[in-house]
This record gives structure tokens, C-alpha cells and sequence, in this order.
């Protein structure tokens, strides 16, 4: 079964995107792993400098991370025209840091650099609150 962002499962007709975004997350930490090795390779080698293929996998991060499913989105079923997630049924982690400020905090890949812990409800909780 696939999960958001919390590790709450998503209904069955959405796991094909969701199952998408743990490859996206498998990705982001195999970037993580290269990452070290070139800093490794540059402390090894003095004069390689892999500082800019090390800043070009941190913004690969990044944006394999916004980019991929977040959360399910809260508009009806039969909202085709949603202007949040425009039918699709789940925000990706952009357009979801967009709609709500986040007070939660997600499960993020261990080895992402410099990572910040982000706070965001689920959309339970989001129905809940409001």
C-alpha cells in the first residue's frame, strides 16, 4: 500500500502516484549517496573540484522532491476543475506548501544535506481543523 508523506495510506486509486513518489525518495537518497562520494573524491584528490556536480544533485534533490505526490488533495470527487490540484486527487510537495502553511512534519529521506524539518497537516486533519 502506498503512503503520503506522513505515512498515511492512500486510497487504491491513487497508489500508482504515490508508489511513484517512493522511487522519487529511493532517487533522492542514490543523489545523497553520489553526493558524499564526489566529496569524498574531492578530499581525496586535492584540485578535483565536484563542488558544482554537488550543488546540480542538491537542486536535483529539491526538485525531485517538490515535484513528486505529497498529500491527497481535499476537493470533492467530483471536482474535475480543482484549482489545487487541477483533477489529479494529490498536491505535489510545491503546490501543497502553497495552499496550507505547514504545522507537521513529513517523513524526508535521511540523507537529503542540509535537510529542515517542515510541518504539514494531513488532509484529515486539515477537514478537522476547519
Amino acid at each position: 500500500m502506498a503512503n503520503d508523506i506522513y505515512g498515511q495510506p492512500v486510497p487504491e486509486r491513487l497508489e500508482k502516484p504515490f508508489d511513484a513518489r517512493a522511487k522519487v525518495l529511493k532517487l533522492v537518497e542514490r543523489m545523497g549517496a553520489i553526493q558524499a562520494e564526489l566529496g569524498r573524491l574531492s578530499h581525496e584528490f586535492p584540485g578535483l573540484d565536484t563542488s558544482g556536480a554537488i550543488i546540480a544533485l542538491e537542486k536535483a534533490q529539491a526538485w525531485a522532491l517538490m515535484e513528486a505526490p505529497a498529500v491527497m488533495c481535499d476537493c470533492r470527487s467530483w471536482q474535475y476543475d480543482c484549482p489545487k490540484c487541477k483533477g489529479k486527487r494529490w498536491l505535489n510537495g510545491e503546490m501543497y506548501l502553497l495552499v496550507k502553511p505547514p504545522p507537521r512534519t513529513p517523513r524526508l529521506p535521511a540523507s537529503l544535506p542540509n535537510s529542515r524539518e517542515v510541518s504539514i497537516p494531513t488532509p484529515l486533519e486539515r477537514r478537522h481543523a476547519g
